[in-house]
C-alpha cells in the first residue's frame, strides 16, 4: 500500500458539546473521503494529552457496608463512604477514621483504624506496609460482614474481595485487618473509544475469549513509582503507528471519540466538572488515504516457455546443414 494523501487532525473535546469526555464531530466529506474503488482511509493516534481532573479516591471506590447479609442492603447494615480525595499512604488513616466514625446507621462506631507502617510486608513507593487494622471492635459488629457493591473498585481500595473486605485476626476476636495489600487508587488506564469499525480485540472475562472492540487505544495514567495523585497532566505521545483504524469505507462523517476507564465506566467527575468540561482531552491523529500498487501481472507460465521454444527453433540453422 502506498500513501496517496496525509493530514494531521487536530482535536479538543473541551470546545464540542458533550461534557468533555464524550465528543461527536462532523467531518466534512470533501476532506475525508477517497475517490479510488482500491482506497481505503487510516486513522493513527500519534498523541493525547488529558488534565488529571479526578480524585484517586472517588465515587467508583470509596463506598462500602457491614451487615448481616452479604449484598443486601437492609435496616441492620451499615454504610461507609470514605472521603473523597487524593492520599499518601502516611495520611490513609485519616479518611478511613473519618469513615467509621461517620457511617449512616446511627449509634455505630466501628473502633480505630490503624494503617501500619512498618513490618515485614510488602512495600510500595517506598512507603508503607499497607496494612489495615480495625482495633478494639465491638463483639455485636464481629458478627456480621463488611462487603462492598462488586460493581465498585473498593475491595481493589481496602485489599480484600467485594464479599469479605476485612478479615478477624486470628489471635483475637476483635481486631480485622485487610486480606491483602490497600492501595491508593483502582485505575491505571484510560481507553480511547470511537464508534468507528475497527479490526481491535479484547480479552472476554466471562469466556476467555476475544471480541471485538470499539477501543482505538490505552492511555497509561503514569509510568515507574509515580501514584496517580501525583500525575497532573496525562501526555502520551507515538512515532511508531501502535494505534491505528483502517477504514474500508469511502468517507468519513459522523464520529465519537469518549474516554472510559477499564470497565466501561466514564471517568469519575461531578456534574458541576460535566457541564464546565473540566475533565477533557486533547488529541492528535493522522489521516491518510492508502491505495493498493499497480503492478503488470507476468504473462502464463506456458506462454512464455512455448514463445522461447518458438524462437530457439526458428533461430537453429542447423537442421539446414547437409
Amino acid at each position: 500500500m502506498e500513501v496517496v494523501s496525509s493530514k494531521n487532525v487536530f482535536i479538543n473535546s473541551e470546545t464540542g458539546k458533550g461534557d468533555g469526555q464524550n465528543l461527536a464531530l462532523l467531518f466534512p466529506p470533501d476532506a475525508f473521503s477517497t475517490n479510488h474503488k482500491d482506497e481505503l482511509m487510516r486513522l493513527t493516534l500519534t498523541s493525547f494529552t488529558m488534565r488529571r481532573n479526578f480524585y484517586s479516591i472517588n465515587k467508583h471506590n470509596n463506598v462500602f457496608y457491614h451487615g448481616d447479609t452479604v449484598g443486601t442492603v437492609n435496616s441492620t447494615t451499615t454504610k461507609y463512604t470514605i472521603p473523597i480525595g487524593d492520599y499518601s499512604h502516611a495520611g490513609f488513616q485519616i479518611p478511613l477514621n473519618y469513615c467509621f466514625l461517620n457511617g449512616d446507621k446511627n449509634g455505630t462506631t466501628v473502633a480505630t483504624i490503624t494503617c501500619a507502617l512498618d513490618g515485614p510486608h510488602e512495600v510500595t513507593h517506598g512507603n508503607g506496609s499497607r496494612v489495615i487494622e480495625l482495633t478494639d471492635v465491638p463483639t455485636d459488629v464481629t458478627d456480621a460482614v463488611f462487603w462492598s457493591d462488586p460493581t465498585l473498585d473498593t475491595h481493589e481500595i481496602l485489599g480484600g474481595t467485594p464479599d469479605e473486605l476485612f478479615v478477624v485476626d486470628s489471635t483475637t476476636s476483635t481486631t480485622f485487618h485487610n486480606k491483602f495489600p490497600y492501595q491508593l487508587d483502582s485505575i491505571s488506564d484510560v481507553y480511547l473509544r470511537t464508534n468507528l469499525q475497527s479490526n481491535n480485540f479484547i480479552s472476554k472475562k466471562e469466556n476467555n475469549h476475544l471480541g471485538n472492540t470499539d477501543i482505538f487505544a490505552r492511555i497509561p495514567l503514569y509510568q515507574g513509582d509515580s501514584t496517580l495523585s501525583d500525575t497532573k497532566v496525562v501526555k502520551w505521545e507515538d512515532n511508531n503507528d501502535l494505534y491505528s483504524i483502517y477504514i474500508p469505507n469511502h468517507q468519513l462523517s459522523n464520529v465519537v471519540f469518549h474516554l472510559t476507564d477499564d470497565k466501561m465506566r466514564s471517568l469519575p467527575m461531578s456534574d458541576a466538572q460535566a457541564q464546565a468540561h473540566n475533565i477533557n482531552f486533547k488529541l492528535t491523529f493522522k489521516f491518510e488515504i492508502l491505495r493498493r500498487k499497480e503492478t503488470a501481472s507476468p504473462p502464463p507460465l506456458p506462454y512464455i516457455q512455448n514463445q522461447m521454444d518458438y524462437i530457439d527453433l526458428r533461430n537453429d540453422t542447423s537442421r539446414f546443414r547437409r
